[in-house]
């Protein structure tokens, strides 16, 4: 789904709509460094990236649980609270592992 439709459905503050942007930048930016997606030295991936309209579609293979933790790390971050941060799927244990020793 396109963030921006998500964002239109769920009428979002312009302070919510700021953190769920930043969060999907970042959640976008992981997918690519861990190489979920685009998948390393897969051309057909890497057209699609380049293709890509935000405002038709969402990123490939990011799922909401991939949202979920990145705004747990984010919320771990600021409240600095040991038990903020649940991340439940393998993707995103990476993200928690910096985050482990609180």
């Amino acid at each position: 789904m396109s963030p921006y439709a998500f964002n239109e459905i769920l009428e979002f503050t312009p302070a919510q709509e700021t953190r769920y942007f930043t969060a999907y930048n970042v959640c976008r930016q992981l997918l690519r460094q861990f190489g979920v997606f685009p998948e390393p030295k897969n051309a057909e991936h890497e057209a699609q990236v380049l293709s890509l309209d935000d405002l038709e579609t969402g990123y490939p293979k990011m799922k909401l649980s991939h949202m979920i933790d990145i705004a747990g790390v984010f919320l771990h971050e600021v409240s600095a609270a040991p038990d903020s941060r649940r991340c439940s799927t393998t993707f995103s244990r990476s993200i928690c592992l910096p985050f482990a020793k609180g």
